[in-house]
């Protein structure tokens, strides 16, 4: 499988940037758990 790195968006959002065969693809997904709900901190 390929190697998925999270990062969080200032909008909450979370950004999964994952490689495969070489080319690097982004895929945003919100997510409610760590998303715009529980800012603080980040």
């Amino acid at each position: 499988p390929a190697p998925r790195v999270y990062n969080f968006h200032a909008d909450g959002e979370r950004i999964t940037y994952y490689v495969t065969r070489g080319r690097a693809s982004q895929e945003s997904l919100p997510d409610r758990r760590d998303g715009k709900e529980r800012r603080e901190g980040r």
